[in-house]
């Protein structure tokens, strides 16, 4: 590992995915490199969404690091995750070689003999790491993810704001539009993980609808959901075979 401050080996299908959910909020930000994981906190340039992503090494083939030795041994870089997405579109490749060469702004990558070697930005100069909002949300629920995606696309159909709904007996999707309405229910009984609470929010379709296909795209099998009354939504799923975890958290509507 001779002048590299990380070098790393991961199945490009979990880079894939851990961008596929990145991509959803922002095209570009943050990446922390840390002894334990990579990690980030960004938010959408409207700052409605905020995405808290977390890859930890056991996710990885091959992680090795070099910290800083000042606290908190984390380095920072700032990436274009679209580009980043770009270039490993073109190769079918099993698995991707990363690299970043000490006192370098370069991102180094290696996939089936081709070599990449992609600009960073400064992260000095990039927008704030938001702080991750400590919430009491009183409404827990988890849900098949399948059954939730379908939910959504169906409310698309019908209106651009969703009404979520928890109590005792259960979690409810309501969308009214100009002419029709849809309620999707789901009953306390077919809830995993059911902490219920009276609680409401209305929350845009458009960014569910984004968040929601990104967890598609990563081959999420169950979602992880926390409300409060007028308060964000909380939408939370694994990546990587449970070696990684994506939460994020959407604002919701106020009329």
């Amino acid at each position: 590992m001779s002048g590299q401050v990380f070098e790393a080996k991961i199945h490009r299908e979990v880079l894939r995915v851990a961008l596929a959910a990145i991509i959803a909020i922002a095209d570009s930000g943050k990446l922390n490199i840390s002894p334990e994981s990579v990690f980030l906190r960004m938010t959408d340039p409207a700052n409605v969404a905020l995405i808290g992503l977390d890859l930890k090494r056991e996710a990885f083939e091959v992680y090795d690091f070099v910290p800083p030795e000042d606290p908190p041994h984390v380095v920072q870089i700032g990436l274009d995750f679209q580009k980043l997405a770009s270039v490993l579109a073109i190769s079918r490749a099993e698995f991707v070689k990363l690299a970043l060469p000490q006192q370098s702004n370069r991102l180094a990558l290696q996939m089936d003999g081709l070599s990449y070697s992609l600009d960073l930005f400064d992260p000095s100069i990039m927008r704030k790491e938001p702080q991750v909002p400590e919430l009491e949300l009183p409404a827990k629920a988890s849900l098949f993810f399948e059954d939730w995606y379908k939910a959504i696309r169906a409310a698309e159909k019908v209106g651009d704001v969703v009404l979520i709904k928890v109590d005792d007996s259960g979690l409810v999707l309501e969308v009214e539009g100009e002419s029709d309405k849809l309620t999707a229910s789901f009953p306390a009984s077919l809830v995993m993980d059911f902490t219920p609470a009276e609680v409401a929010a209305r929350f845009a379709l458009g960014y569910l609808s984004v968040l929601s296909k990104a967890a598609r795209a990563a081959y999420a099998s169950q979602l992880w959901l926390a409300l409060g009354r007028d308060m964000p939504i909380e939408i939370q799923f694994h990546i990587a075979e449970g070696k990684g975890d994506v939460v994020y958290w959407l604002a919701p509507r106020v009329e």
